[in-house]
């Protein structure tokens, strides 16, 4: 809570975070929680998460700005992933529906805007429950839950 995570680079995955389960569930509230200028070299700029094979693990992740209003206090900008064959984003979420059940909830976080200088580049998530993975932007102060296949 009330934590920033910035500037942190990366060879492979999850610059500012990595998260893997591996034989139990993951929970994870990011309240009032900043990733910015992280870099990977492939995957998950910002944020990793991992659903390990070995099946019966889930992980739930919730980024939540208390004041959505009040500037930017939660959410992921200025992300970039370089991995230059794929759209992998700011957030790499591989969370395949025959593991378990995950989810990823925003409430109220930023995602930069579009096309702009705070926008995470190549795209804010990579969401893969199910083939094909889907990628998504978003704005500022967005709500949204991806859950099985896709994120709504």
């Amino acid at each position: 809570q009330d934590s920033e995570f910035f500037e942190n680079s990366v060879l492979y995955y999850g610059g500012g975070m990595h998260v893997t389960t591996r034989g139990g569930d993951v929970a994870v509230d990011l309240v009032d929680t900043l990733f910015y200028d992280n870099e990977a070299s492939y995957y998950g700029a910002a944020l990793y998460l991992y659903q390990y094979w070995s099946g019966g693990n889930e992980f739930h992740i919730t980024c939540t700005d208390t004041d959505p209003e009040d500037g930017i206090r939660s959410g992921f900008i200025r992300n970039t992933s370089t991995y230059a064959w794929a759209n992998y984003g700011a957030i790499y979420a591989y969370a395949y529906y025959y593991y378990g059940e995950s989810t990823f909830e925003s409430v109220g976080c930023d995602f930069g805007v579009e096309e702009s200088d705070d926008d995470n580049n190549p795209s804010d998530l990579y969401w893969y429950a199910q083939w094909p993975a889907q990628t998504y932007n978003y704005d500022d102060n967005v709500t949204f839950m991806c859950e099985g296949q896709t994120c709504q």
